[in-house]
C-alpha cells in the first residue's frame, strides 16, 4: 500500500506542476510486497506459470495477480462486441473469447 500511496503522490505532484504525468512502477519485493504487485496499474512484474520455480521472493503469476484482481473488485467486467456482415463464419467470437479466457478477463 506504501508503494502505490507514494506513486499516487509522485503524479499529484507532476500534474500540479505542469509536467506530464509519467507511468511509474511501485512495488515492494518479496513476500510483503505480494499485495502491491497486485495493485500496481500498469506494468506489474510477473512470472509465467509454466517456470518450474519461483523466479523472485513474493513473485505472482499473471493468473494469481488478474485473479486477485477480479476477486477484490478491481476489474470491473466489460462487454465487448463484434460487428460486421455475416459473422456466423467468422472465428473471431471464438478466438475473443478464448484469448479473454487465457488472460482471465472478467
Amino acid at each position: 500500500r506504501q508503494a502505490y500511496e507514494a506513486g499516487k503522490v509522485f503524479a499529484r505532484e507532476l500534474k500540479e506542476r505542469g509536467n506530464p504525468v509519467i507511468p511509474y512502477l511501485g512495488m515492494m519485493l518479496g513476500e510483503a510486497g505480494q499485495f502491491s504487485r497486485v495493485l500496481n496499474e500498469r506494468f506489474a512484474p510477473v512470472m509465467h506459470e509454466s517456470l518450474p520455480f519461483v523466479a523472485a521472493p513474493g513473485q505472482l503469476s499473471a493468473s494469481e495477480i488478474m485473479t486477485t484482481k477480479i476477486v477484490m473488485g478491481l476489474l470491473k467486467p466489460k462487454k465487448f462486441c463484434i460487428v460486421g456482415h455475416n459473422i456466423a463464419y467468422s472465428v473471431s467470437p471464438q478466438m475473443q473469447s478464448a484469448a479473454f479466457a487465457a488472460t482471465r478477463l472478467p
